[in-house]
């Protein structure tokens, strides 16, 4: 694809990203100790996995688009991890979990950034970018607090930087298109990813339907997506 045809596409995409989040509420949330009342860790959990899937489905599209570009998924940063098996790697598949989204931080920092000075990028496209950039963030929020809630005391580790991140900052138009095309497939697996753990820690901590899915552990880190 020419320069023009990567803009094209761009744009089309981040418009159909924002018909899929337009509709997504956010869910206030108190930092642990703030004394505005207690939300269960049940509650932190369905709507952490509510903006799983929001941010998952804002990537399908994507996905569908760019099958010819699949190869790039062979050099996404993150890499399978083994299904925990004690209540110490389930706290740290909860520390996993967090650094997977974590890493996505600087990238849709840039991408706002980067789309802010494209030609041809309206209000609604900038919007798309920042409610996707904000939902990543209020996702962290929850594991946090979520992690938190289960190991009390667990200091934040420093999360990973994306590999391509230099990318998406380069001037070169070219350069900085791939690096955004590529955020969209890598994000889309991490998100795949996030949803499962999800599922797997209320299955191990909570129970209830989720464990009843016998999909759950078949389609866990399933490459397919």
């Amino acid at each position: 694809l020419n320069i023009k045809g990567y803009t094209g596409m761009l744009l089309l995409i981040l418009v159909l990203n924002l018909l899929l989040c337009e509709n997504v509420a956010p869910l206030p949330v108190n930092a642990p100790g703030a004394g505005q009342g207690e939300v269960y860790l049940q509650d932190l959990f369905d709507h952490a996995l509510m903006l799983s899937y929001n941010i998952s489905e804002l990537n399908r599209e994507m996905r569908k688009m760019f099958k010819t570009m699949s190869k790039m998924l062979d050099s996404c940063h993150t890499v399978p991890v083994n299904i925990p098996q004690t209540i110490k790697e389930l706290e740290d598949f909860l520390k996993i979990t967090l650094n997977l989204m974590g890493t996505w931080n600087d990238p849709l920092h840039y991408q706002v950034a980067k789309l802010t000075g494209m030609p041809g990028a309206n209000d609604a496209i900038l919007s798309t970018a920042k409610d996707i950039a904000a939902q990543n963030k209020q996702l962290l929020e929850l594991i946090k607090w979520i992690l938190n809630t289960v190991h009390p005391g667990i200091k934040n580790e420093d999360y990973a930087e994306w590999s391509d991140l230099e990318s998406l900052k380069a001037s070169d138009e070219k350069t900085c298109l791939s690096a955004l095309f590529k955020l969209s497939f890598c994000l889309g697996a991490d998100t795949k990813k996030v949803d499962l753990n999800l599922k797997y820690l209320i299955c191990s901590f909570i129970g209830g339907n989720t464990c009843s899915s016998s999909r759950l552990k078949n389609d866990f880190y399933d490459p397919v997506f």
